[in-house]
């Protein structure tokens, strides 16, 4: 069965792709902007396609987040590194060695 809704059918819905690290079952506030609009999209006739990293990366975890992900909307998981740590020597590099060009002003 082919619906119609706004000029357009289920099957000519406009596709978008969002390549986020934050995803749920990842937890805190940078998961959020992803979440919502994949979360709304589709009632807009688009249909939403996320590329994210394994569910093992990330340190807090809300499985409650995952609830809200709508079924039309397609979750491919790339396994990945962490490379948080990296990122710390820099910081720490930058700062003891005076290196300010390697920092932004603001995170």
């Amino acid at each position: 069965m082919i619906t119609k809704k706004r000029g357009y059918t289920k099957t000519n819905l406009k596709k978008v792709l969002f390549l986020s690290y934050y995803f749920p079952p990842q937890g805190g506030p940078a998961v959020q902007r992803t979440l919502k609009f994949i979360k709304y999209l589709p009632s807009f006739d688009w249909q939403s396609f996320v590329i994210t990293v394994d569910e093992k990366i990330g340190h807090i975890k809300d499985i409650s987040l995952s609830k809200e992900i709508q079924d039309s909307s397609k979750i491919f998981r790339i396994e990945s590194k962490n490379f948080s740590f990296l990122w710390k020597i820099i910081c720490y590099l930058a700062f003891f060695v005076g290196i300010d060009s390697l920092i932004p002003e603001k995170f």
